[in-house]
């Protein structure tokens, strides 16, 4: 009986071709967004920030951070939703209201009654986070 080779991967331990195409498929989605439906790009940088974002926490977790999802993502929407109508005010009011309501979830976590842990280094995170994505998505929405 013959024996079969063993598949082959890449040193990146991903199979190649399926990422070739996966990226062709985005990224013609996005270019056929932005000149066939405009609008529809809001649409689309939502979706993807929420996906990231809850990608982002949930390995956040996993490291022993208590990083408050759902005001993240629900003030994502916002920054993003915001930004489409009211331009840069928006995103300002929408990114400045999340991390207000961030920070007060993330207090509120552990109950009034104990001390908070590791709070300064939970919300520098949180503020990081809502920065790094919904407010970068924000921009990309302006340019629509």
């Amino acid at each position: 009986m013959a024996q079969t080779p063993p598949a082959t991967t890449s040193k990146a331990g991903r199979n190649l071709p399926a990422a070739i195409g996966v990226s062709v498929l985005l990224g013609a989605l996005v270019i056929g967004t932005l000149v066939f439906a405009p609008r529809g790009w809001v649409l689309l940088l939502s979706v993807a920030m929420a996906i990231a974002t809850h990608e982002v926490v949930k390995r956040l977790r996993e490291a022993g951070y208590s990083i408050p999802l759902i005001p993240l993502l629900l003030g994502g929407q916002a920054i993003i939703w915001l930004t489409w109508p009211f331009g840069a005010a928006g995103a300002l009011g929408g990114y400045g209201g999340t991390v207000l309501v961030c920070l007060i979830w993330r207090l509120l976590s552990q109950g009034l009654q104990s001390q908070p842990v590791n709070y300064l280094r939970d919300v520098a995170v949180t503020i990081f986070l809502a920065t790094w994505i919904p407010l970068f998505a924000a921009f990309a929405a302006l340019l629509v």
